[in-house]
């Protein structure tokens, strides 16, 4: 399909059709036939997708062990390098290879928990937008209900009819905004694991190499955690104000189009205009706010692996009386594999 879409433009005949099993109505019927009544709705999905978390699981793990690997066998070249006489040529070729084949599997297994991510997210958006949907169909019969009996009175009436648009204006934005950024978690859960699982082997490997100065430069790591909660702390309340007033910037917007007739009978187009325009500044000073929070963040993010580690080997000479020739390998691997990364 590649290959043909470089020279000529693909009509929807030529593009597959979307699976039948991650259609919307298989993804849904699927869904209630699991789904549970009395359970919560958190469980439910749990008991939905028990399938793709296993999976995701096991190859996160995967993943975070074939990411150790060029490590380890680095250290043995280098060892041969500083020592021709300690092991064999043969045996370093076999760890070049062995390389190579771990960060094959790297690869493989990381895109495939981020495709299983991406195929997840797909589906709960899918239910979570038919949940509220069918909620919001039922709430309309009710209040159908409820102004027919409020027809003789006028003010009530009316009143019914603001806070409906109200309610249309919050369940738009639910569906288009809310229901995004909670399915948005499972495309990114199998990082949080991945970053789980590696922090726990490189302690390992670290405690096994310098013993217990590995332990102190971990505190000094867990040391930052609460300043990395504070950040998120401001950032989840940013996040709530910028939503509130993405609400109401949705709100004027959907006044300005329902009324948009007289707004253009009485020339209040500039009325109009400075009152979203308003709500989006405020909207605009938020996003900025959030921008310094994350740069805050990644900076700390960053700077935390030097800090930790200057204090790791300081400590490591120091309890050692020693200088550290003895992990020039281990340095030099750590520095090859960063450079790599960038």
């Amino acid at each position: 399909m590649i290959w043909k879409a470089r020279k000529q433009f693909l009509t929807k005949f030529e593009i597959w059709d979307l699976d039948k099993s991650e259609s919307s109505r298989n993804v849904i019927r699927k869904f209630k036939l699991s789904k549970k009544d009395d359970s919560r709705l958190f469980s439910n999905l749990l008991k939905f997708f028990p399938t793709q978390i296993l999976v995701q699981v096991l190859l996160s793990l995967t993943t975070s062990i074939m990411n150790f690997v060029p490590t380890l066998f680095m250290r043995k070249i280098l060892d041969y390098i500083l020592d021709n006489d300690s092991q064999s040529s043969n045996s370093m070729w076999s760890c070049a290879y062995l390389m190579l084949a771990s960060r094959i599997v790297s690869a493989v297994c990381h895109n495939q928990a981020q495709f299983l991510g991406e195929r997840t997210t797909i589906r709960l958006r899918t239910i979570l937008i038919s949940l509220i949907y069918e909620k919001t169909l039922r709430r309309n019969v009710q209040r159908s209900l409820l102004s027919t009996r409020a027809l003789g009175n006028h003010q009530c009436a009316t009143e019914l009819e603001i806070e409906e648009n109200e309610r249309e204006i919050s369940v738009i934005n639910i569906m288009s905004v809310d229901a995004f950024k909670v399915s948005e978690v499972c495309s990114t859960v199998h990082n949080a694991m991945e970053a789980c699982f590696m922090i726990l082997i490189a302690f390992y490997l670290l405690y096994c190499q310098l013993g217990w100065p590995a332990i102190i430069g971990s505190l000094v790591l867990l040391a930052f955690l609460p300043v990395n909660f504070k950040l998120s702390e401001m950032f989840g309340r940013l996040q709530v104000d910028a939503m509130s007033l993405s609400d109401k910037r949705t709100s004027k917007l959907n006044e300005a189009l329902q009324a948009i007739k007289i707004i253009k009978a009485f020339f209040w187009e500039e009325f109009f205009m400075q009152k979203i325009k308003f709500v989006r500044k405020g909207e605009v000073s938020l996003l900025k706010k959030k921008a310094l929070l994350m740069t805050c963040s990644h900076f700390i993010w960053f700077i935390n692996p030097t800090i930790v580690s200057l204090i790791t080997f300081s400590l490591f000479i120091y309890s050692e009386g020693s200088s550290l020739q003895p992990l020039l390998p281990l340095l030099i691997s750590r520095s090859l594999q960063f450079e790599e990364h960038l």
